[in-house]
């Protein structure tokens, strides 16, 4: 798959470097230029200096703090073609899950997902990752079995969720 990572901290390299051991084709984009740069020395993929024409790309993770998430969310579902697919990792999800649902709206799928796995799991066999309320359960569950080959898939509600 063809995959834009938004956000190349901790979380959004972790996801880079298993997504390039995985074979997917990358590209980075973060606000501090050196982050997506130093993973794209380490020849994991591209780095973009701009978001407003993306590559050719299936979807997109969203690996940013919590108050920018929404704002990207909305942004970028703009940008891509209905079909594609958005995830997003933030730990809470009711303050950006309006855009969420305008995403798909949009017709985007937009897996919200939380990893129950930290920075330092080098294999998802044994992890766990929790689906927030999916749109498309079938869909988003083949996105998650191709990405996150290997990690247990546990839905929750929005309200199950953040209460956890």
């Amino acid at each position: 798959m063809r995959i834009l990572i938004i956000g190349c901290g901790l979380m959004g390299s972790w996801f880079a470097e298993f997504f390039a051991r995985s074979g997917h084709k990358l590209y980075f984009y973060d606000i501090n230029k050196n982050s997506a740069l130093r993973l794209s020395r380490k020849n994991y993929g591209v780095a973009l200096s701009s978001l407003s024409r993306l590559p050719e790309i299936d979807g997109v993770l969203v690996s940013t703090p919590i108050r920018e998430a929404g704002k990207i969310i909305s942004n970028i579902s703009r940008l891509l073609k209905a079909g594609k697919f958005i995830i997003e990792i933030s730990s809470f999800k009711k303050p950006i899950w309006r855009e969420v649902e305008e995403a798909r709206q949009r017709g985007i799928l937009c897996l919200s997902i939380h990893p129950l796995f930290g920075p330092r799991v080098r294999r998802l066999r044994g992890t766990s990752t929790i689906h927030v309320e999916p749109s498309n359960p079938a869909s988003e569950y083949r996105i998650l079995r191709k990405l996150l080959k290997g990690t247990q898939i546990i839905r929750m509600s929005l309200d199950e969720h953040d209460y956890a």
